[in-house]
């Protein structure tokens, strides 16, 4: 069998939750397929990250430069009533003909779109190839623009940002109705889609290795940290550490007690430089971040998908505490996994009782591998996927 899979950034290094996705999942679904990875590269990209993904034993790859998204061109798309932003960052004609003249070529069976922006490629020639087209998305795209719109973009603003993210949910339903199957990472997110289109749609979860991620006793120290890892260049990310700090670790007034927070552009938070605050933009092993810390926290409020921090979290040993809304989607369950809160006095009093309860935390951190380890093993996914495509 031949799959083509498209992904809108290189898979690896594996620095963000879509790239870690996409690689896990060429890794441990395409073993025994013949793979075609069309990719968008940014300016960062660096060429010895293909040896990586030929490591996977992936031979035929394409790649193509995205549009940058400072290019004056794409302020007209604020005012394009037929098409958002993110059609003109990754639509182009020369990607158009060498999908098809690939697809022709290679003899492709399935052809996966993996995330919203690769969607825009989808069409009638290529169906008419005799190709399956598999859309994969990786959350609900166009409700975490909404959520923007509605809880970060200023007063002046709001119209034109409601009205991009209107247009992004046309383009998404477009595509959920468009392709052969769809693919989501939760159950909540695979009735929703379900609701927009009559075509089946799949559960793949985000997935954990847990070779590499190996369980490990806490030992007692003084100190107690508090960790968040993250992508800073997303808004969930952003509004999540900040109200954190804000609401719930400034009323925590034990010296002893430290907030860390790991990730791209994590010093650019407001709080940064803040009494009792780490932060780091890069650490070589994340790994000896969650096995320093006491306490791992998911203070994220929008968005969707499922958060890998919280499984890596969870594997290493790291008790989690997080807002039911955004963690519920793992299954996990509250007072035995995971402890869940509902609003900011619940997470401070969580993390209180956490610290200062050994036997708690060892409860919670043994039940949450084992958790991870019964549901959510990248070998597991991977063979779901596997079959996924052989048998649509």
């Amino acid at each position: 069998m031949k799959v083509l899979f498209f992904t809108y950034d290189f898979p690896y290094p594996t620095n963000s939750g879509g790239k870690t996705r996409a690689y896990n999942l060429l890794k441990f679904a395409a073993f025994d397929i013949d793979i075609t990875l069309f990719s968008f590269i940014r300016d960062s990209f660096k060429m010895k990250n293909i040896e990586n993904i030929k490591a996977l034993g992936i031979k035929n790859i394409k790649l193509f430069k995205r549009r940058k998204l400072k290019d004056p061109r794409n302020i007209l798309a604020f005012f394009d009533p037929g098409a958002s932003i993110f059609r003109r960052l990754y639509f182009t004609k020369d990607v158009v003909l060498d999908l098809e003249k690939t697809v022709k070529k290679e003899k492709i069976d399935i052809i996966h779109f993996e995330s919203f922006y690769t969607g825009f490629y989808m069409s009638s020639a290529l169906k008419k190839t005799g190709a399956r087209i598999v859309f994969g998305t990786e959350n609900i795209e166009s409700k975490i623009y909404y959520d923007y719109a509605k809880h970060m973009s200023t007063v002046f603003l709001k119209p034109l940002y409601f009205w991009e993210a209107l247009k992004i949910k046309k383009e998404e339903e477009s595509f959920f109705k468009f392709a052969d199957s769809n693919i989501a990472v939760s159950q909540e997110e695979a009735d929703y889609i379900k609701k927009k289109s009559a075509n089946q749609c799949f559960v793949v979860e985000n997935g954990i290795d847990l070779n590499f991620f190996k369980f490990k006793n806490k030992s007692y120290k003084k100190n107690k940290e508090i960790l968040f890892v993250g992508n800073f260049s997303y808004f969930p990310n952003v509004e999540g550490a900040c109200n954190f700090y804000e609401n719930v670790f400034k009323n925590i007034k034990d010296k002893n007690i430290f907030f860390t927070v790991i990730g791209n552009k994590s010093t650019e938070l407001s709080f940064a430089k803040c009494d009792r605050i780490k932060t780091f933009e890069y650490i070589e092993d994340v790994r000896e971040a969650y096995y320093n810390a006491d306490v791992f926290v998911f203070p994220v409020r929008f968005g969707g998908g499922t958060n890998f921090k919280i499984l890596e979290a969870m594997s290493c040993g790291t008790p989690v505490v997080g807002f039911c809304d955004r963690a519920k989607s793992i299954n996990a369950e509250d007072g035995k996994d995971i402890l869940f809160v509902e609003d900011s006095n619940e997470f401070k009093n969580k993390i209180l009782e956490l610290l200062g309860d050994t036997n708690l935390r060892m409860k919670i951190s043994e039940n949450a591998r084992a958790f991870v380890q019964s549901k959510y093993s990248w070998i597991t996914i991977g063979n779901k996927l596997n079959k996924i495509w052989k048998n649509i």
